[in-house]
């Protein structure tokens, strides 16, 4: 691991280790998927009142989703679209984001997002 965190680093790229204790976004956590929407069934989430890009489901652009149970478990086991949710935000048929605000104590994500976005962004009927 660390000779491609190396290999990544001198291509001037964002690399480096992930401390986890869990394998979200993968099918090992299937099992305890039921045991967290129980869980999380009390929520009593209100549609947000303004439209939303999420990484769970990005091509659902300036949608209001409903955040209950279902889904976070979804949010949770499957893959996170980061790429294709800030493609959608950039794209003018979207109103076109113009800026990307990482609230976070260690921003890992700008780097990524600037290489999203320097890639063409390009129009698209469904928003990918």
């Amino acid at each position: 691991m660390d000779a491609i965190i190396a290999v990544v680093a001198a291509q001037n790229r964002l690399a480096r280790r992930v401390e986890v204790d869990v394998a979200s976004h993968h099918p090992i956590i299937d099992p305890i998927l039921p045991e967290l929407r129980s869980e999380l069934a009390d929520l009593a989430p209100q549609p947000p009142r303004i439209p939303i890009i999420t990484t769970t489901h990005p091509c659902e652009a300036h949608s209001h989703p409903v955040m209950d149970a279902d889904y976070w478990s979804a949010n949770l086991r499957n893959p996170v679209r980061f790429h294709q949710a800030i493609r959608v935000a950039a794209a003018a048929e979207h109103h076109g984001c113009r800026a990307f605000i990482e609230m976070s104590p260690h921003p890992v994500l700008t780097h990524a997002i600037t290489e999203t976005l320097e890639g063409p962004v390009t129009r698209s009927s469904r928003g990918q």
